[in-house]
């Protein structure tokens, strides 16, 4: 049993750093308007948050909206960023 609550500390403790790391709560993602002449998603996860990013949505929004698993959203999420695929929105809320 504490072998599964230390697991599962680690597992919210990557989560919290990984979604920090992405973009701020406040800021938005957004698929980037011309993609660049790179490879096409290869995955489905890929592909569906590309989607869902057509229009701007904050981390949390975009975890809500799919119904993979947040780490696997949110790595994906990081992968797109470096290749370019993704724009960070900053402060779409206006605040």
């Amino acid at each position: 049993t504490q072998q599964l609550l230390l697991e599962g500390l680690r597992h919210t403790d990557e989560l919290r750093q990984l979604l920090d790391s992405v973009c701020a709560s406040e800021d938005a993602l957004q698929a980037a308007p011309q993609l660049p002449a790179q490879e096409p998603p290869r995955t489905e996860i890929e592909r569906l948050v590309l989607v869902a990013l057509e229009i701007p949505r904050t981390p949390t929004d975009l975890l809500d909206d799919l119904t993979f698993a947040d780490l696997d959203i949110l790595k994906t999420v990081e992968l797109l960023l470096a290749k370019g695929l993704l724009r960070r929105v900053l402060d779409r809320l206006g605040s």
